[in-house]
C-alpha cells in the first residue's frame, strides 16, 4: 500500500470517531502524542485535506487537515514502515480553528 493511500484510510478512520481502528495505525509514541493534542475530538466530516510535504530524512509526511465548516484542524502526521506496514510514528498539531 502506498503511504496517500494508507493516509486516506486512516482519516476516514479517525474523521468517524472509530478511535480503536485509528489507535492501531499509531506507534505508541504517536498514540501518546495523539491524546496529548486531544485528537480525539477531530470534527467529524467526510471532507479531508492530504497534503505531502518535504522530509529531511525521507520520511513520509503529511499535514491532514479534518473540518466540519465551523473548526478545523491540521496535523503533520510523519509516517513509518513498522514490520512491512506503514504506522503514523509522529503526530503536530499545525493549526485550528
Amino acid at each position: 500500500m502506498e503511504a496517500e493511500q494508507f493516509m486516506r484510510i486512516h482519516a476516514l478512520k479517525a474523521m468517524t470517531g472509530a478511535i480503536a481502528p485509528t489507535i492501531i495505525d499509531l506507534t505508541p509514541e504517536a498514540t501518546t502524542a495523539a491524546l496529548a493534542l486531544g485528537a480525539r475530538g477531530l470534527p467529524r466530516t467526510r471532507d479531508v485535506r492530504l497534503e505531502r510535504v518535504a522530509s529531511g530524512d525521507g520520511a513520509p509526511v503529511f499535514d491532514v487537515t479534518y473540518a466540519d465548516g465551523a473548526r478545523s484542524i491540521t496535523l503533520r502526521e510523519t509516517l513509518r514502515e513498522v514490520g512491512g506496514w506503514w504506522k503514523i510514528a509522529r503526530i503536530e498539531r499545525r493549526g485550528a480553528r
